[in-house]
């Protein structure tokens, strides 16, 4: 994988999320973000948005999703260059489905993307990885 440091590596920088669910009520999925030792915590609601402090240079974002009735939540994670980022979608399109695509400028890093529930992964520009867990699916994509 190659992920260079960009100038300003160990700044911080806010990284917008863009939450869209299909689900109505009080049914959507609680969404874990950590980046080293912050933590946010959110619900999966449509048309919701929210912001995470990330660092600008390479770094490994770990989601975990927890959908209703489920007793585990599936984990994924992303390693990525934050100063190329521009935002995070979310979309649940069913009760146990959602998929997470990150919206970046155009550069020469390559990202990759882990379903830590199997420890499988995938790198490249644009890499997806599908991660299924006890009772739900994930679809993580750079």
């Amino acid at each position: 994988m190659h992920m260079r440091e960009p100038p300003g590596a160990k700044q911080t920088k806010r990284l917008p999320i863009r939450f869209r669910s299909k689900l109505g009520g009080s049914e959507g999925a609680i969404v874990v973000f950590q980046v080293l030792s912050s933590k946010w915590q959110y619900t999966i609601e449509n048309q919701a948005k929210a912001v995470i402090d990330v660092p600008t240079g390479a770094f490994k974002l770990e989601i975990a999703i927890q959908f209703q009735g489920a007793a585990q939540p599936v984990s994924v994670a992303a390693s990525v260059v934050g100063l190329y980022l521009t935002s995070l979608d979310v979309d649940q399109n069913g009760p146990t489905e959602a998929l997470f695509n990150f919206v970046h400028t155009d550069g020469e890093d390559q990202y990759t993307v882990t379903c830590l529930t199997t420890g499988e992964s995938r790198s490249g520009m644009g890499a997806c990885i599908d991660c299924k867990g006890p009772l739900g699916y994930v679809r993580l994509c750079c």
